[in-house]
C-alpha cells in the first residue's frame, strides 16, 4: 500500500479531519497549538509497525506514536 500512496493519502485526510472538518474547535486554538495539531497528525503514524497481528483496528499504535510526538517535542 505504501507504494500506491495510501499512506500520504490518510495523512492528507487526518489533517484535513483535525483542521477543516471541525473549524470551530481548531480555529479557537493559538499559533503554537494549532501546529502542535498539524505535527501531531503528521506523526500520528509513526511507531506503526505495520498491519495490526489481530483482525479490526489497531488499538496499541496511537499510544505509542504519541509517545514518540513527545520525544520529538522534547
Amino acid at each position: 500500500m505504501i507504494g500506491k500512496g495510501w499512506v500520504a493519502v490518510h495523512t492528507w485526510l487526518v489533517i484535513w479531519r483535525a483542521t477543516k472538518h471541525l473549524p470551530e474547535l481548531y480555529d479557537t486554538l493559538n499559533e503554537d497549538e494549532k501546529n502542535i495539531v498539524v505535527w501531531a497528525c503528521l506523526l500520528h503514524d509513526i511507531r506503526k509497525l505495520g498491519y495490526p497481528v489481530f483482525q479490526g483496528k489497531d488499538h496499541i499504535h496511537p499510544f505509542k506514536s504519541a509517545a514518540a510526538v513527545l520525544e520529538v517535542f522534547h
